[in-house]
């Protein structure tokens, strides 16, 4: 998902022109766990996916909504942003392996 949303860095405009790559990349490679969980345990309900995805860009705009270019020192909000995503797919992880799936 990292290299999908590439071209939003060149893109003065939009948000993730201020945001460390690396730490989108982190942040979508975890986020994804977190999507797959919420698929999986809503029956494979695309709305409740589209209107999860809406809300982590709201999210992530909101980081800059009042700080349009944050110096490297000040992105504190951001790492902590990522650092969420990730505890939120250790959890979601530790959830699958004590409750698999019908399905595995």
């Amino acid at each position: 998902w990292g290299l999908w949303h590439t071209p939003l860095w060149f893109m003065i405009w939009d948000t993730h022109y201020y945001t460390p790559y690396i730490g989108f990349v982190l942040m979508t490679m975890s986020i994804s766990f977190v999507y797959s969980y919420i698929y999986e345990k809503s029956n494979g309900n695309l709305l409740i996916i589209i209107l999860f995805h809406g809300s982590c860009n709201a999210a992530h705009a909101l980081l800059y909504l009042f700080y349009d270019d944050l110096p490297a020192s000040e992105q504190y909000l951001y790492w902590i942003y990522v650092a969420l995503n990730i505890v939120a797919a250790i959890v979601v992880i530790i959830l699958r392996r004590r409750n698999p799936s019908r399905e595995q």
